[in-house]
Parts: C-alpha cells; sequence; structure tokens
C-alpha cells in the first residue's frame, strides 16, 4: 500500500506539472488574443475560455492539497499553537481572532492546520464585514464541540450543507470539501449553525478519545 501510495503520488505530481505549463501556455494565448481584437463576438468568447482555464487551474491547486490527505498517520496537535500559526500565514488587518480553547489538543490528520486556515480565509475573504472570529469549545460526555465563529454576513440557510460539495459557487466549496475530508479520517464532523446575516457558525464535534483539555484553570 505504501508503495501505490508512493506511485500514485509522484504520478500525480508529474502529470499535474505537465498540465500547469501546458496551461500557462494556452492562458498565454489567450491574453495575447485578449489584446489583439476588438470584435464583441470574439472578445466574448475569449473571455469565457479564460474563465474555464483559471477553474482548471483551480481545481490543479485543489489536487496537490488533496493528494497528501491520510498519507501520514494522525497525531495530536496542541490547537492554540496552530491558531498563532494561521494568524502569521493571513493577512488579518483589523479582524481579532479571540481563542478561547483553553488547552485543547486535537487527535487529526496531519493537514488539519489546513481545517484552520480555510476557515479563517473564508470568513476573511467572503465575511464582508467579518471584525471578530471567535474559538470556544465546550466538552461532554460523549464528545467536545469546537466552536468557530465570525461577525460576517452568515451564509444562506439553503447553502448550509452545499458549501461542503465538491462542486460549489465558490472557490469557498473545495476548501470546506477538503476540510469536511480532513476531519472525518479521525471520526471529527462539522457543520454550519449560523444564523443568515449574523455571522457564520461552524460547530466541529471531536468524539471521545480524540481530544484532551490541558487547562490552567
Amino acid at each position: 500500500l505504501e508503495q501505490a501510495n508512493r506511485k500514485l503520488h509522484l504520478l500525480s505530481s508529474i502529470t499535474r506539472h505537465d498540465i500547469k505549463n501546458k496551461l500557462t501556455g494556452v492562458m498565454g494565448y489567450l491574453e495575447l488574443s485578449l489584446g489583439s481584437t476588438e470584435d464583441p463576438a470574439l472578445l466574448e468568447y475569449l473571455k469565457r475560455a479564460e474563465t474555464s482555464a483559471n477553474a482548471i487551474r483551480q481545481q490543479i491547486e485543489f489536487t496537490k492539497e488533496y493528494e497528501d490527505l491520510g498519507i501520514k498517520a494522525p497525531g495530536w496537535y496542541a490547537f492554540t499553537p496552530l491558531v498563532a500559526e494561521i494568524r502569521k500565514q493571513l493577512d488579518l488587518g483589523t479582524v481579532v481572532v479571540d481563542d478561547e480553547t483553553d488547552g485543547l489538543q486535537i487527535y487529526a490528520d496531519p493537514m488539519f492546520s489546513k481545517v484552520l486556515y480555510n476557515l479563517m480565509d473564508n470568513s476573511l475573504r467572503h465575511g464582508g464585514r467579518t471584525s471578530r472570529i471567535r474559538l470556544t469549545v465546550r466538552t461532554g460526555v460523549e464528545n467536545c464541540t469546537l466552536v468557530y465563529a465570525d461577525d460576517g454576513v452568515g451564509i444562506p440557510a439553503g447553502d448550509k450543507e452545499k458549501i461542503f460539495n465538491r462542486i460549489a459557487r465558490t472557490n469557498a466549496g473545495i476548501g470546506l470539501f477538503l476540510v469536511r475530508e480532513v476531519l472525518s479520517i479521525t471520526g471529527i464532523t462539522i457543520m454550519e449553525t449560523g444564523e443568515p446575516g449574523k455571522g457564520a457558525r461552524f460547530e466541529i464535534s471531536i468524539p471521545r478519545g480524540k481530544f484532551q483539555m490541558n487547562s490552567n484553570n
């Protein structure tokens, strides 16, 4: 299985590299063509082709993110240091991040950091008016719930499940699809429970045995 995985990993890497090289050429010729004509009908066709090429590029980048999923064994990850690391990777501007997880550790796939990255990135890009992100945790007998909430525009009621689909209306769909897949490796689930217009709220349910609380309080 390990040998087969290595071969598939190598094949996907080589294929992705070759496709990206060819796609770069296609996009270059499209750019030249757009600047070489004033025909409205032709410009419309070229712009549609450019949109499709950009979509292909995004899908190729997604395969790069996805190929490492499940390759390495899960492990224990302290949540607060991950939050600090993601803060460095994103341009938060004036957005305040309140981490109230109080020593939470999670048993998850090594790609778990991408879960938090995608959630915070979506708040910044799609929240509209996001000024605060709050991370809290509540524990129970059978599980604990990690709650990620922002004060942005929220998610329409009809889209609460659609946002986790592989094919979605925005780039966020790809990220949230990956989020759910990463979490599912160790039996963790995620759902959106926010009120539209009052911010997004994601509840991440971690089963017993997959979380620890090293609280100082």
